[in-house]
């Protein structure tokens, strides 16, 4: 089944918010990838915040150094499970994921159960 055709500025939004949960999945930041490539942290971020794209080439670096196939950042095929499109804590959820990944194990472990706390009341 053929998928929807994205106009550019949605395509740039779908691949900023796949390469932010790949870092954060990861544990990586700008750093990590700008030290790994001939690329700046600036650059990175226009990727993360959708205002530009990596070059062909840009994606297959990514897609090395993140472990991530290009389908995925590309938006044919899905690894995780996404909020509803327009979700009003799409963005709050990214950055706790992200927050979650540089946290100390005890931080992880209180936040794991607060998270079961709030599972278990529903």
């Amino acid at each position: 089944m053929q998928q929807k055709i994205l106009k550019q500025e949605e395509f740039k939004a779908v691949f900023g918010r796949r390469f932010r949960q790949a870092l954060a999945e990861r544990g990586k930041k700008y750093d990590d990838i700008s030290k790994a490539v001939d690329i700046t942290n600036k650059q990175l971020s226009m990727y993360a915040t959708g205002k530009q794209l990596p070059t062909v080439y840009g994606l297959y670096v990514l897609c090395n150094l993140l472990d991530f196939s290009a389908d995925f950042f590309l938006g044919l095929t899905n690894k995780f499970e996404f909020l509803e499109e327009n979700d009003p804590l799409e963005e709050e959820i990214l950055t706790i994921r992200e927050s979650y990944v540089h946290m100390p194990e005890k931080a992880k472990v209180a936040f794991q159960e607060f998270v079961k706390a709030i599972i278990e009341r529903d």
